[in-house]
């Protein structure tokens, strides 16, 4: 390792990590990212997609609210929490996430919402 006080070191090593599958040694650098830089929200999105695949629902969902809380102007945020609560059948926690990136200008969420008679 170059230098283990640089987060992005370790976040390079995490998408190493996540790219080949090996999720649970992605999280252990993204932790030690986070370790030194608390506020960059990507760290917690690639968290929350390992997460995901390792079927980690509710962890995932605690890392897509750390990347809000540090990023809340972000709609596919909002729609990567959706995505999980859909999987948890949280419908009415996913449509809010939904009206949120719509509210951020997501056109996507927008025609969706429309589609369903969902005012946002």
């Amino acid at each position: 390792m170059s230098n283990p006080n640089d987060a992005n070191t370790y976040i390079r090593r995490g998408l190493v990590y996540q790219n080949i599958g090996n999720c649970i040694k992605a999280i252990n650098d993204y932790d030690k990212a986070l370790e030194i830089n608390p506020g960059l929200s990507m760290i917690y999105v690639n968290k929350g997609d390992c997460h995901v695949s390792l079927n980690k629902y509710n962890d995932a969902i605690l890392d897509y609210n750390d990347a809000i809380k540090y990023n809340p102007n972000n709609e596919e945020l909002y729609l990567n929490r959706a995505k999980i609560y859909f999987k948890l059948n949280s419908r009415d926690l996913a449509i809010e996430d939904v009206k949120r990136a719509a509210k951020l200008g997501h056109k996507d969420s927008q025609n969706d919402l429309k589609k369903a008679g969902i005012d946002w």
